[in-house]
């Protein structure tokens, strides 16, 4: 399957309720074309870089999916001709994409990373530090002037 990712701007005086009724209608039509989404991440309100049907602001989604041209064609045709949708537009990703991939990856660099290993090797470095008797600050570099008095 074609990896693709489709941002679209929404009117953003519109209701909650609306925009997700417009939401649900792109997903809809990316699971109904053989499509299969991957991630729904909805920006918000941000400003526009130039007005926009006299809007000044819109409220921004990304859509990245896999799916064929079908599912594409079905998807801008509709964000097309919607009154709502300020403007859209769509990027081939990948041409040769596997979903599960997709979505295994998403999932994980969306995990949290581990504090305890970081907390831990921390600890040890300081403790080596102390061993030594080392310094943490780092040596001043060649032609530096690391006198402060001069300053």
């Amino acid at each position: 399957m074609r990896h693709y990712e489709t941002v679209f701007i929404a009117d953003p005086d519109l209701s909650p309720d609306v925009h997700q009724n417009l939401f649900e209608k792109a997903r809809n039509l990316i699971s109904g074309n053989a499509g299969e989404l991957i991630d729904f991440d909805e920006w918000g309100n941000k400003r526009l870089a130039y007005e926009i049907r006299k809007k000044q602001r819109g409220h921004y989604v990304r859509l990245d999916y896999c799916g064929s041209g079908a599912t594409v064609s079905s998807l801008e045709n509709a964000l097309r001709i919607d009154e709502r949708v300020l403007k859209f537009m769509t990027v081939l990703v990948d041409p040769e994409s596997d979903p599960e991939q997709l979505k295994a990856a998403l999932e994980a660099s969306r995990q949290p990373a581990k504090p305890a290993a970081d907390e831990g090797e921390k600890v040890a470095a300081a403790e080596a530090n102390e061993d030594t008797g080392g310094d943490d600050r780092e040596a001043p570099a060649e032609g530096e002037n690391n006198d402060q008095d001069n300053a």
